[in-house]
């Protein structure tokens, strides 16, 4: 099996940096209680990134503070994202092609079944990249699927975006909000401005979104795409 480093964020508002893998354990005190679900997040970082930018960094900008937003989103659910090392014939796949989320899709879903992993609706995998994944897109991402890509171009809330995808929530509600003096984009909103903020967060419809989907496990179709190929 391949190593990993696991980020875990059980019900917390920040992660911890931890060695080793730790069980989703049933609630405390009652051996009979149902195991929450665990939303268990795969980030591979492309070759191409490691030379200037290491995975400290990458969960300092892109994902920390969707780790803390995601524990009120979903108080219920275990989120674990863990750092997969350089993978031969996996993280150093061509991109930048209009093919680039098939191919990744063939290529991680493979990698997965040799590491014995089970489908699941709540196991993602997103490669991040330096440059655009397909042509005039920093992300994209099969809608309600298991695998997306996203740039580390493209706005710090990139990661959050495509992970949104794959979880339910879509650009229809996302929204531009006015909060703290000045405007700011929430994390599913298509046409961005560099001169708004990031909000940092979904929007209650989108966030009600993610938990209807986690929650009623949509099903058949676990492991690849699901709906349409979102470019954004």
């Amino acid at each position: 099996m391949t190593d990993t480093r696991r980020l875990s964020c059980p019900n917390m508002a920040f992660a911890l940096m931890l060695p080793m893998s730790l069980p989703v354990l049933a609630a405390e005190g009652d051996a009979s209680a149902p195991i929450p679900p665990r939303l268990d997040i795969h980030l591979f970082v492309h070759d191409d990134v490691r030379h200037y930018m290491s995975h400290e960094r990458i969960h300092a900008g892109y994902v920390a503070w969707w780790l803390a937003d995601m524990s009120k989103v979903v108080p219920f659910a275990r989120i674990e994202v863990r750092y997969l090392p350089p993978v031969n014939g996996v993280t150093d796949i061509p991109y930048m092609h209009d093919a680039a989320l098939g191919d990744w899709t063939h290529t991680v879903m493979a990698w997965a079944d040799r590491e014995g992993m089970t489908p699941s609706h709540t196991r993602k995998f997103l490669l991040i990249t330096p440059q655009v994944p397909q042509p005039g897109a920093s992300g994209i991402a099969w809608q309600g699927g298991s695998t997306a890509m996203a740039s580390i171009n493209g706005r710090y809330r990139v990661v959050a975006h495509e992970l949104g995808h794959l979880f339910g929530a879509d650009h229809e509600h996302g929204a531009v909000n006015y909060t703290g003096g000045w405007w700011c984009e929430s994390n599913m909103y298509a046409s961005s401005l560099s001169l708004r903020g990031n909000c940092y967060t979904y929007t209650p419809e989108n966030q009600r979104r993610m938990r209807k989907y986690i929650i009623e496990n949509p099903g058949a179709d676990v492991g690849s795409r699901r709906g349409p190929l979102v470019a954004d």
